[in-house]
């Protein structure tokens, strides 16, 4: 039996529109293989078969041929799990670039490895007091002269460096809310890319119900996944829309009265509502949000849809958000009660929101606001495991430095407590203001306190411990025999203000007097006294001062609170760890820590970033363009056209001799 006239023509049809195809898609890979984003594309085929079955009565001879190629889709080149642990990568590589920027920011003014700062400024002031020393020199208002202006260099550098840490900070809140400035911080940048994958949800879809693969969309789409995992962490899956259907008997096929399923479009369904296979509806594209909850007995992994596929994609909030997609905003804070902004960011904390359901609950059907504070605190903490907002957060929280803790009688900081959470591997802006306001607030309290022992006279001491010893008679639970201490009687002087003008280090804020109350690293100044003249280094000597008796055993000298005041300066008065040290080597500790957070934090970077550029690699060779490859393609493809030409020529050289038979 002789095969129908052109069967053979249709083959050789199929095979020239199958590789000019191909030949098409070659030049659209070439055209963009410099198009960020751009995904390699191919053309899927398969064989045409003979798909009538062979009649009983056929030639026994004949054999099935088939008819040629199929053109089935044309599709990208991409792997989903590359993709899934590429952005897994993005948002741990993310995180750690963003706490070495904020890092480098700190170690620009309190890095004194290579530049003079406090630490140069408290050796200077050592140096001065030294030379003090000398009894000629004592009140020579030169030489104190020097020492005040060192201490108001000291001071100035305080002023500084914590004025720098307040623009760092106020940077860092900026980098999560860009309203009134950039107009483009971590929130809007959220919104703005959920925004764009909600969109494009809807318009892929709609497309693929045409017939449309929207490859082009779906780059988009994969570009915007990558940029939000720089951000938060996300997880991205596949999934059916869901319809509501009248349940049926699976045995008779008969409708179960009251009584409805769920069934899933990408599914078709028998009469008896069992799946028979797959349908040509299009898979919709979920994102999540990725967080773990802390109670501070185990952590959790949850998630949070922010983009629920296409379904509602065309229904709007009043303020324009699509209601396939989540929100996020700042959040009021659960310590301080209010929102934060650039002035006071400190425990920032974001909400976010899910889609809009479509139930009564709508958007706030789930809703989670971060917490980075607290597995020590009775709050579930929230967190997530990598991104840029979340780097933001850690270095916004608190850090409570100043914050005691007693442990078998003793007085210990615990190193705990200055980590909003043990997961951060680096201290907080918060952690580096507290250090330098307990450097300020620790060195004007001893300078004052020192200065007003060497201004004190002897009728004023012993006439303190008269009223000491009166009150105490006078209480109601006395002390039999008691004898204030030196430290008793000099904070009740200090209490009264009994002794005049021996203030040197102020809040400077408070201009109507020479104030020490309230000082801070900010704040902290040189009294007026002390530099219109009216206020000295004390000179009346203490050394031997006793409590013990009303009449004065002093035997001291004027040099007393010179000595004193250097002996302070190199002996251990700063609460550090568990343990003292000097002001100078609280100093070096602080910039030791910095370092050590920074060298650590680049280590995990630079590991981070190598993965996530291995990663980059191989998703590139799969889905990238390669110019060889595609030319080598190109040949393959023109040499098979050129072959189905020819063919198409032989057919119609034989069909010419069979139609001249008998002519």
């Amino acid at each position: 039996m002789i095969r129908a006239t052109f069967a053979g023509f249709d083959t050789a049809l199929s095979a020239l529109r199958m590789n000019q195809k191909k030949l098409d898609i070659v030049g659209h890979n070439l055209a963009n293989m410099n198009t960020e984003g751009y995904t390699r594309q191919e053309l899927r085929t398969s064989s045409i078969n003979y798909d009538n079955p062979t009649s009983f009565y056929m030639n026994q001879n004949d054999v099935n041929v088939g008819f040629g190629v199929a053109m089935d889709e044309v599709r990208q080149l991409r792997d989903q799990f590359l993709d899934k642990q590429y952005r897994i990568q993005n948002s741990r590589s993310s995180y750690n670039l963003t706490i070495n920027d904020s890092l480098k920011s700190l170690s620009s003014f309190m890095d004194e490895s290579k530049a003079k700062g406090i630490r140069s400024a408290l050796d200077d002031i050592q140096t001065s007091l030294t030379n003090m020393q000398d009894p000629s020199k004592v009140q020579d208002p030169v030489y104190e002269g020097e020492l005040m202006s060192r201490v108001q260099a000291f001071t100035t550098l305080l002023n500084s460096a914590a004025e720098n840490i307040k623009t760092a900070r106020a940077n860092e809140f900026q980098k999560l809310n860009g309203v009134g400035t950039s107009e483009n911080g971590a929130v809007q940048k959220i919104n703005s890319l959920l925004d764009t994958i909600g969109q494009l949800n809807v318009e892929i879809k709609r497309n693929q119900l045409l017939g449309n693969p929207a490859l082009e969309l779906q780059d988009k789409r994969n570009l915007a996944l990558d940029e939000l995992a720089s951000y938060i962490p996300i997880e991205v899956e596949r999934f059916s829309e869901e319809y509501t259907a009248q349940k049926v008997d699976k045995n008779t096929g008969k409708p179960i009265a009251g009584e409805t399923e769920t069934r899933y479009r990408i599914y078709n369904y028998d009469e008896r509502g069992n799946i028979v296979g797959r349908s040509n509806w299009p898979e919709d594209l979920r994102v999540s949000l990725k967080y773990t909850e802390n109670d501070g007995n185990k952590a959790s992994s949850k998630s949070l849809v922010l983009v629920n596929g296409a379904i509602d994609g065309l229904k709007k909030e009043r303020d324009g958000t699509a209601y396939n997609v989540g929100r996020v905003s700042l959040a009021t804070r659960t310590k301080e009660g209010s929102l934060p902004d650039e002035n006071d960011p400190t425990n920032t904390q974001l909400q976010f929101q899910t889609y809009h359901t479509r139930d009564a609950a709508g958007r706030d059907a789930a809703k989670i606001t971060t917490d980075t504070g607290a597995s020590n605190d009775s709050r579930k903490s929230i967190r997530f495991q990598g991104g840029s907002v979340q780097a933001s957060l850690d270095m916004l929280s608190s850090s409570d430095y100043d914050k005691l803790i007693t442990q078998n009688g003793t007085k210990t900081t615990d190193l705990g407590l200055l980590k909003a959470s043990s997961e951060m591997n680096s201290y907080s802006y918060d952690y580096y203001m507290d250090r330098l306001d307990a450097l300020a607030q620790k060195f004007s309290r001893d300078m004052n306190r020192l200065n007003l022992q060497g201004n004190t006279s002897d009728a004023q001491f012993r006439d303190a411990v008269q009223k000491l010893k009166d009150q105490n008679a006078a209480s109601t639970s006395p002390i039999p025999n008691y004898k204030p201490t030196n430290e008793e009687v000099y904070a009740y002087l200090e209490k009264q203000g009994t002794v005049k003008n021996h203030i040197l280090l102020i809040d400077k804020t408070k201009t109507s007097t020479d104030s020490a109350a309230g000082i801070t690293a900010s704040n902290i100044g040189i009294a007026k006294g002390w530099v219109n003249g009216t206020t000295h280094i004390g000179t009346t000597g203490f050394l031997s001062r006793s409590s013990e008796n009303t009449a004065s055993t002093h035997q001291g000298d004027f040099t007393d609170t010179v000595t004193e005041m250097l002996r302070t300066m190199i002996s251990p008065q700063m609460r550090q760890n568990n343990t003292r040290t000097s002001y100078s080597d609280y100093m070096n500790n602080i910039s030791t820590v910095l370092a050590t957070d920074a060298y650590a934090n680049n280590n995990s970077y630079t590991i981070n970033k190598t993965v996530l550029d291995s990663l980059g690699t191989s998703r590139d060779q799969l889905s990238g363009v390669s110019l060889d490859e595609e030319a080598a393609n190109m040949m393959t493809y023109t040499s098979s056209y050129n072959a189905a030409a020819r063919l198409m020529t032989a057919l119609d050289e034989t069909l010419k001799s069979l139609l001249n038979i008998g002519a």
